[in-house]
């Protein structure tokens, strides 16, 4: 009929430990990863807030000009 034998509890125990840790692994560095990309995303945002000011910036002067003329 095919049947297998169940595992023993220590060998489940020492899988179990095994995943635990690569678990506990691969989550630290996918934190990481997710704090990188959180800071690169405000660096972005903090970039395009600058170039808008400074375009702002540009339009008013450029505005000032065409009105003094």
């Amino acid at each position: 009929m095919g049947v297998k034998k169940l595992p023993r509890v220590k060998d489940l125990s020492i899988e179990y430990a095994e995943v635990l840790a690569a678990k506990k692994q691969t989550y630290a560095e996918y934190r990481l990863a997710k704090n990188d990309a959180q800071e690169l995303l405000i660096a972005q945002q903090n970039i395009a807030s600058l170039y808008d000011a400074e375009r702002k910036e540009e339009d008013q002067k450029r505005r000032k000009d065409e009105q003094s003329h």
